[in-house]
């Protein structure tokens, strides 16, 4: 009598068949060799297992593949964008090394102009005991004290200065964002000197170009100061 054992898959069902005497202890094969039904089971079931590892296979394959279909490409985007502030900051980089130029060269003017505002008054309107603080704020060494020195020189003597000058600056160098500018002036000194206090007479008279060349730096506070004056006699200007 023949016993039938069914393995059901998905699409087959295998049946597989054990005669009598292919069992243990049956016959003179039993010894010697498995059984063929344990033998075909094994390989419907590797087969089996091999169809389902293909599927498997198949379907991470196919994963793969789709991810970089969705996955953007990081190239185009970053060089675009990378591109694009490249080219608009180039622009607005030479606008502002201009402006900042400008600017540097505006407050240097207006710091020589104020020194001279300061200079042609403060030996009538500055009491003495302020004199350093005063000349401190618009001017470094050496000039600081050469002008000091001078100022008290003056008052011995009963010296005073009177008039004013007219600034006309002009660049040959430019600022260039540092902290030390060079600029030159063309000034009319024709209505200023030097005159004796009490008989107003005048002791000095400049002239109507008198060719300056200033040295300022700038102080940590912002505060652009005289540091040299150079009178170019040999050089003429206007």
């Amino acid at each position: 009598m023949r016993r039938s054992t069914w393995i059901t898959s998905a699409e087959t069902q295998i049946q597989l068949q054990h005669q009598p005497g292919e069992g243990p202890g049956g016959g003179d094969e039993a010894g010697r060799h498995p059984r063929k039904g344990a033998v075909q089971r094994t390989t419907s079931i590797g087969a089996c297992l091999a169809i389902a590892a293909l599927l498997t296979a198949a379907g991470c394959t196919s994963s793969k593949s789709d991810g970089p279909t969705h996955t953007p490409n990081p190239t185009t985007p970053g060089s675009s964008t990378s591109g694009t502030p490249s080219t608009a900051s180039s622009t607005p980089t030479s606008v502002d090394t201009a402006a900042r130029e400008a600017q540097d060269r505006a407050a240097v003017e207006a710091a020589w102009a104020h020194y001279w505002t300061v200079y042609e008054t403060f030996q009538t309107k500055v009491p003495q005991a302020k004199w350093d603080s005063t000349i401190a704020g618009i001017a470094v060494d050496p000039i600081r004290a050469q002008v000091l020195k001078s100022a008290r020189a003056d008052l011995i003597i009963d010296v005073v200065t009177f008039g004013q000058v007219v600034n006309h600056p002009y660049w040959t160098t430019p600022v260039a964002g540092k902290t030390t500018a060079v600029m030159g002036d063309c000034m009319d000194q024709s209505h200023y000197g030097s005159m004796f206090a009490k008989t107003k007479k005048k002791r000095t008279v400049g002239v109507a170009h008198d060719n300056t060349r200033a040295t300022l730096v700038r102080g940590t506070d912002g505060t652009w100061r005289v540091k040299q004056i150079e009178y170019l006699l040999d050089v003429k200007c206007g």
